[in-house]
């Protein structure tokens, strides 16, 4: 595969999503992205801000197998060259994973694994055996191992970045660590979908009509 065919992918991706969001979600999001961009003022660097980031996180996952591509020069000549090319496809990604069927799919799989079959369980489900928990995070990998386009993969090397990618999980493993992140998670979540949540005024307004409720 080469880059003109990842731009091609990049270009088909946006087109499914423009046609899946509709034509006024779209010009929204773009009238939106032209006052952002009037408004802040932004500068390349800005421009691409999650694919710095991005990058930033591969550089640590990366720094045992590939320390050459961790040094400065390398970097920012991959940010320059590659910096537009990363954040459309970070955009492309994220604006799918985020889209309407994906948080239909999303739900389901919430609504089975809380409610299997409909019903609250009357008892807490067995905990898992060592070799479930070993298949799924099998699993997670081999998805992991599809996430970056195949020409990344090959230059990169697949068994270096599957080691890389492996630890990246093992980080993942304690479960404190764990239950603190995805608190993070719903904590984020509920500010962006309920912004007046972290409005004091509000709060005590909601403690009181459930404290009402309780009587």
């Amino acid at each position: 595969m080469s880059l003109s065919h990842l731009e091609s992918f990049v270009r088909e991706q946006e087109r499914l999503l423009c046609g899946l969001n509709g034509k006024e979600t779209t010009k929204h999001r773009c009238e939106q992205q032209g006052k952002d961009k009037k408004t802040s003022g932004k500068t390349h660097g800005t421009d691409t801000a999650v694919a710095d980031v991005a990058l930033n996180i591969l550089c640590l996952l990366m720094k045992d197998q590939w320390s050459w591509l961790c040094t400065e020069n390398i970097q920012k000549t991959i940010r320059l060259l590659f910096g537009t090319f990363i954040e459309r496809w970070l955009d492309v990604g994220v604006a799918h994973l985020t889209s309407a069927p994906c948080w239909v799919i999303y739900l389901q799989v919430l609504q089975e694994a809380v409610w299997p079959g409909g019903t609250l369980p009357a008892q807490p489900q067995p905990e898992r055996s060592t070799a479930e928990k070993e298949k799924t995070k099998e699993q997670c990998l081999n998805c992991l191992m599809q996430l970056l386009p195949e020409l990344i993969t090959d230059m990169l090397g697949n068994e270096k970045y599957r080691l890389s990618l492996e630890t990246m999980l093992e980080s993942l493993q304690d479960h404190q660590i764990n239950k603190h992140l995805i608190y993070c998670i719903c904590d984020l979540l509920l500010e962006f979908l309920i912004p007046e949540s972290c409005d004091e005024a509000f709060q005590h307004s909601l403690l009181q009509s459930l404290a009402k409720d309780t009587y």
